[in-house]
Order: C-alpha cells, then structure tokens, then sequence
C-alpha cells in the first residue's frame, strides 16, 4: 500500500495493566483496589519515506485509580493521554580541505546535518465519584513544538541547537514558555 512513497512502515500497539488490593485480616475483608492500565502506544506508526524523511506518531493513554471501601466507600481516578508527533530529515555531506601541507594534506571530512521537528500534546484529568458519578477535580493541558538540528561535523566533534515554545494550562496556571539551547561535543582521546 505504501510501496511508492515508504521504504517502511510499522505501526505498535502495547497494554499492561496491574491490580492491587488491601484488606484486613482476611481477603474478604477488602478495604482498597488501586488499579493502573496503559495503552502505551494506543496507537503507534514509524514511517521511512523514500527521500531519506522519518516520522512517527504516537497517541499514549493510562488511567490510574483508586477504589477504597473502608472506613469510607469513595472512588478516585486520573486519565492522562498523549499525543507526540515527529519528523526528522538527515544530509549527508562531506568535504576535502583544500590545503597541500600536514596535518590537512588530503584530510576529508564526513558531516551529516540533521532537521528535526516535534510536536507533543498531553492532557490529564484527575476524577472523584459523587452520588455515583465522576466529578473532575483538576486538569492540566500541555502542548509543546520544538525544531531542533544537529551537526556531525567529524567523528569527535557534534553540535545542535534547538528551540521549543509551549503553554501549560490547569485550574491555577496559565502559562507559556520558551526555551533556546545550543550544544557542542568534542570528544578527546587519549
């Protein structure tokens, strides 16, 4: 289906899932069940497109809970789910200096450039029952996007930079930020 556009194609699916319980005395006199399930990825898929691109999709979702009932019979509960977004573009390149004289004479060096972009949203919404029903006791929306490049400029010396904008927003906070980073690796041996 994707032969003419995609050397590749996966897509992933993974759950787990745990329970635990407390009681006292015996196991018929529970007083507590918390209990965690995860779809992580829901829903994944990688792609490897014909002219050198990458990119996946990722869609999280996890829900965490309590159920107690004693001394006081309640219900609580906490959805998160998250969406991330990638792509990546990788050249590769090369040069000779063009100098006649050691240590350059005839010294080629192999670099490869890097462009990538990503994008993440995630929410979580934590839930207690009333008179039988969940009522929401708090909420965080998260969304980010960050392009990033990365330089090898030889097999000692790598770099990049990036720059990423989001906002955060719950019942309390409302707010965005920006956050600029540069990087440089040398390696030495010795």
């Amino acid at each position: 289906m994707f032969q003419n556009v995609a050397k590749t194609v996966s897509l992933e699916n993974t759950y787990t899932g745990s329970k635990s319980s407390n009681w006292t005395e015996n196991r018929d006199n529970i007083k507590q069940h918390d209990y965690n399930r995860s779809f992580n990825p829901l829903l994944g898929v990688n792609i490897t497109w014909n002219k050198g691109i990458s990119s996946s999709l990722r869609y999280n979702w996890t829900e965490t809970g309590t159920v107690t009932k004693f001394p006081t019979a309640s219900k609580s509960r906490t959805q998160q789910k998250n969406l991330q977004v990638s792509a990546s573009y990788t050249m590769k390149t090369g040069f000779k200096i063009p100098i006649p004289v050691w240590p350059f004479k005839n010294k080629r060096f192999k670099n490869s450039t890097t462009l990538a972009m990503t994008f993440n949203y995630s929410t979580s919404r934590t839930e207690n029952e009333s008179d039988g029903q969940f009522y929401e006791t708090n909420f965080t929306n998260t969304w980010s996007i960050k392009p990033s490049l990365d330089y090898t400029f030889s097999n000692t010396v790598t770099g990049g930079m990036h720059f990423e904008y989001g906002a955060n927003k719950s019942k309390t906070i409302d707010s965005n930020y920006q956050e600029f980073g540069i990087r440089v690796n040398i390696t030495i041996r010795g």
